[in-house]
């Protein structure tokens, strides 16, 4: 890996808000902030994290609004009220990572999903692990693409093909769960990667189940890290960005 000084780094963090389910809820768009950490001003590395407006159809279910323009993380304070949540509502949601900057660029994300005042885990957790089955709630996307599930670099329990990977860090205790998705090969300038594009709660759901995402939470972080002295997207997050990715940086000896 060659020095990190030939780097110009963005990183965009991204927010979706509270869900109060069986209540007038307000579920915020995307809102950001951005920051940026440069060691030198050669190069350019910037990404943007976005969603479509949406608005529901005959059934009561959010569709994507295509009259309307994408909603980018700088339109802070934009809500929209989705009403009471029940089993078999899907809300549509697309985060789509694109890379606007001149340099070919590693992308990365993180989906951190807290359960509030519920116990998701016991809905959509696994018997013998800590982890949650995402794969329940959200679809499409990186999600719908075949994969094998093994290990991954060096790591357990990583679902993968050739063009993603992520993989679990669960803090059940703190009632949190983290997703770390790695996209494999760069981007381009102007090309885009969408992590999925609905929020499905299965039909199956009884009250007692829902009332286990009250307070649900998912906070989604998008990385952009030029490809110059990377030799894979894994080894850029891990050395450029080791705060966000330390379930992964192995302390010094």
């Amino acid at each position: 890996m060659k020095s990190l000084k030939a780097m110009l780094i963005f990183e965009v963090l991204v927010l979706i808000a509270s869900i109060m389910l069986f209540a007038q809820a307000t579920y915020a768009y995307f809102t950001a902030t951005t920051s940026a950490k440069v060691t030198i001003t050669s190069g350019e590395v910037k990404i943007l994290l976005s969603e479509a407006a949406v608005k529901r159809d005959a059934g009561g279910n959010l569709i994507e609004d295509t009259a309307s323009a994408r909603i980018f993380g700088s339109s802070a304070g934009a809500v929209h009220d989705y009403g009471a949540v029940h089993p078999g509502m899907s809300i549509y949601k697309d985060p789509t990572i694109q890379n606007i900057g001149r340099n070919d660029a590693y992308v990365a994300a993180k989906i951190t999903v807290t359960d509030g005042a519920g116990d998701i885990h016991r809905v959509i957790g696994f018997e013998y692990f800590d982890d949650i089955d995402i794969t329940m709630l959200l679809g499409g996307g990186v999600f719908d693409e075949g994969a094998h599930y093994g290990t991954w670099n060096g790591l357990e329990n990583v679902t993968y093909n050739d063009r993603f990977a992520y993989v679990q860090v669960p803090h059940r205790a703190e009632g949190k769960y983290d997703i770390y998705f790695f996209i494999l090969e760069p981007l381009v300038y102007g090309e885009a990667v969408t992590l999925f594009d609905s929020m499905v709660f299965p039909t199956d759901f009884t009250g007692t189940d829902m009332d286990e995402f009250r307070d649900l939470r998912i906070d989604i972080y998008g990385f952009g890290v030029q490809t110059y002295g990377f030799a894979s997207c894994y080894e850029a997050m891990l050395g450029a960005l080791p705060e966000h990715f330390a379930d992964f940086v192995q302390p010094a000896p």
